[in-house]
């Protein structure tokens, strides 16, 4: 499995509850051909955690975010479409 691919499956288990975006964000190293950039919009994830518990519609839009993110990582995006990932808005891409 390639770094992408075990970040999306890591990426996954986040939404499912079972892991922590801070732990990933840690191990990055783990997943070195994955860009930088990319890790720095999940720290932005990361520390809107309290927002998103206190928004729902917030917490829908970044978890939509993150459900994308895992899908161009599948299917092995270039960096620069990954990096528009930033969690900040819902991001218009081209058939997601």
């Amino acid at each position: 499995m390639n770094a992408a691919q075990k970040l999306a499956t890591d990426l996954e288990q986040v939404l499912s509850g079972q892991v922590a975006v801070r732990d990933i964000i840690a191990r990055q190293g783990e997943y070195s051909a994955v860009s930088k950039g990319v890790f720095a919009n999940l720290e932005h994830y990361d520390a809107d955690s309290d927002l998103r518990v206190k928004d729902s519609c917030y917490r829908t839009m970044q978890d939509g975010e993150m459900a994308k993110l895992v899908q161009l990582l599948r299917i092995g995006s270039a960096d620069c479409v990954l990096e528009r990932i930033t969690f900040l808005q819902a991001t218009e891409l081209n058939g997601f």
